[in-house]
Formats: C-alpha cells, sequence, structure tokens
C-alpha cells in the first residue's frame, strides 16, 4: 500500500450513538485509535484507515441501523490524490 490510500474518516453521529459506534470499531480485526470532537448535536468520530476499508465501513455502519450516521473522508496527506486498484489487508 501507499501512502496516498491513508485516508482521515470521519463518522458523525448524534452524542447517544457515540458508543455504540466506539464498540462497534473496538471489534473490528484492526485496531481503531479514534478521536472524539464534540458538536452540539454531533459526535465527530474520527480516525486513520486505509481507503479499501470504506466499503466494508459503509456495510458496518448500515448493517447496525446507524440512521443518522455520516461517513466522509479525505486524505490523510493534504497533498495526495487519492487512486484505486490496490491490494489492502482485510478489515473485517
Amino acid at each position: 500500500m501507499r501512502i496516498t490510500e491513508l485516508i482521515i474518516v470521519t463518522i458523525s453521529v448524534p452524542p447517544q450513538e457515540t458508543q455504540r459506534v466506539l464498540d462497534l470499531l473496538a471489534g473490528l480485526s484492526t485496531a481503531v485509535n479514534p478521536e472524539l470532537r464534540y458538536e452540539l448535536w454531533q459526535t465527530h468520530i474520527e480516525f486513520p484507515a486505509w481507503r479499501c476499508w470504506l466499503g466494508a465501513l459503509h456495510e458496518i455502519i448500515g448493517r447496525e441501523a446507524f440512521v443518522s450516521a455520516r461517513m466522509r473522508y479525505r486524505p490523510a496527506v493534504p497533498s495526495a490524490s487519492l487512486s484505486s486498484g490496490e491490494p489492502c489487508r482485510t478489515l473485517l
């Protein structure tokens, strides 16, 4: 994997769903070290991840019925562009 495949994922949820998301991330086969940011009606859970994990993360969030969850991502290296087709480690 190249460093350009490293991204920062942000999952935004209402405060009452924060613990459920953290428990979900703790159950992944790969360690995730999230950072929490709080706003009035949202908790933002941020962590570094490989770009190829996005599909699995979307599936997990959808399967767990986080109705109001929003997931966004950005390159971890600001000047990097995201590419595809790289082999990836398994997230689950």
